[in-house]
């Protein structure tokens, strides 16, 4: 299906002196497929795109059977990277506690050094955040 627009843009866009085809493009200009319109102000790109396929391209009228497989496997994946994340947080969070436990055991002191008062300020605010995204997690789950 992409190849397909990919070679309807390249073929609109020949006329043009500057003309070199393109190997991709940016997804992004999918919903203007409709409305890129015609000379006759009808019609659009996503009319003519269509019409073709059910003229010549018949096999791709099943497109979206393939994409709700695809999408599914990508919703778990991305639902799976997204609960490990606040775990990782978590743990460097612990990282940022022994580092700050271990600054103030230390008998060595340097004037105006703040890492002391910082990292509890980040800590502080981190953790809230974590809280935050724990509860986000919950209700995804629950959802």
């Amino acid at each position: 299906m992409l190849e397909l627009i990919l070679t309807v843009g390249n073929y609109m866009n020949s006329s043009a002196k500057t003309y070199e085809p393109v190997h991709g493009f940016d997804i992004s200009f999918l919903p203007k497929l409709h409305s890129t319109k015609a000379n006759d102000g009808r019609r659009s790109l996503l009319h003519f795109i269509v019409q073709a396929i059910q003229d010549k391209h018949r096999d791709l009228l099943s497109f979206s059977d393939e994409f709700y497989v695809l999408a599914d496997g990508i919703t778990k994946i991305n639902v799976l990277e997204l609960q490990k994340q606040p775990q990782e947080i978590k743990r460097e969070l612990e990282n940022a506690r022994e580092e700050l436990a271990a600054a103030k055991e230390t008998e060595y002191e340097i004037d105006g050094d703040r890492f002391i008062e910082a990292i509890e300020d980040f800590i502080s605010l981190a953790d809230d955040d974590v809280a935050r995204l724990e509860h986000l997690d919950e209700e995804m789950t629950n959802a």
